[in-house]
């Protein structure tokens, strides 16, 4: 029983297709989980008294920069994938649905897309990024599963010894 729990396989297919689009599970979670953390900071920053809708006008400077920012993180730290011998190339550092987003990159470069929003609607970062906090922790979960359906989320096979 034990070794049957321990071992969850991922499902066998990530992708969907609609007609010609793809539908890939892991873009899929990620755009549920950027959803759900506008969804939680908006009602957290109204009910501090902040003007609601703010948080989506500031979410158009955050998610781009934070997309970016994870693809740069995952390119800096998998160098050799893109760069290395038998590379992809720049070509393939711009193909993004090949996969590979790194979440600390998303932070970063997402906090400086919240920075910029903030200064332009006048809000202190500090208030945006205690209302948002909790969902951006959510929407990272969420975003797991996508991992899941990618088959991302288990680790090889061990021999017990």
């Amino acid at each position: 029983m034990t070794t049957t729990l321990a071992y969850i396989p991922s499902p066998s297919q990530g992708v969907w297709h609609l007609g010609p689009f793809p539908i890939r599970a892991y873009a899929l979670f990620i755009l549920i989980g950027v959803v759900v953390a506008l969804i939680i900071g908006d009602r957290r920053w109204e009910a501090r008294g902040g003007e609601r809708g703010v948080i989506y006008d500031i979410a158009l400077w955050a998610v781009p920069f934070g997309l970016i920012g994870a693809r740069l993180y995952h390119v800096i730290t998998d160098w050799p994938t893109y760069f290395g011998e038998g590379d992809a190339g720049l070509i393939g550092v711009l193909r993004i649905w090949d996969g590979g987003l790194g979440i600390w990159g998303a932070v970063a470069l997402g906090g400086v897309g919240a920075w910029i929003g903030c200064r332009r609607r006048g809000i202190p970062l500090p208030a945006f990024a205690d209302a948002i906090a909790p969902g951006i922790v959510l929407a990272q979960a969420i975003g797991r599963i996508g991992n899941y359906f990618n088959q991302e989320l288990y680790g090889r096979p061990t021999t017990r010894r």
